[in-house]
């Protein structure tokens, strides 16, 4: 599953109900970083761009409901992914960076990254890079 993050009740429900418009079926469930979407991750291409194009629309609103709730605050950016034991953890990554890197690879690709060095740190291999398994 791809998971999609929003803050606000209102910007979650308008990102299903484009989902749903496309075809798409979405889970919905709260947890402690906010409200999490999850979407399957075996969708055409153009159906994920789509979603991905509407996510960063509602990105932008969710950021500018915060900017006006509080003026000032400092902007941020993560990945939510899960540990080898089920916990979740908030990789945080500068908002100049986050838009720099989704500007050349999709937020799926990303977390499959994210995931990946997470896994790695996790589980270090100290063979040689030739001999690692791919």
């Amino acid at each position: 599953m791809m998971e999609y993050i929003f803050f606000d009740l209102d910007l979650s429900t308008r990102f299903v109900e484009h989902a749903s418009q496309l075809g798409v079926e979405c889970t919905r469930a709260q947890d402690e970083m906010g409200i999490v979407v999850a979407v399957p991750e075996d969708l055409p291409e153009a159906v994920e761009a789509a979603l991905e194009n509407r996510y960063d629309e509602l990105l932008e609103q969710q950021a500018a409901l915060v900017e006006a709730a509080e003026p000032g605050l400092k902007h941020v950016a993560a990945i939510h992914i899960a540990l080898s034991d089920g916990r979740p953890c908030l990789v945080r990554i500068a908002p100049e960076m986050m838009n720099r890197l989704l500007e050349c690879i999709s937020i799926d690709e990303l977390h499959q990254l994210v995931t990946a060095i997470a896994r790695d740190v996790e589980n270090p291999d100290s063979r040689a890079l030739c001999c690692s398994a791919p």
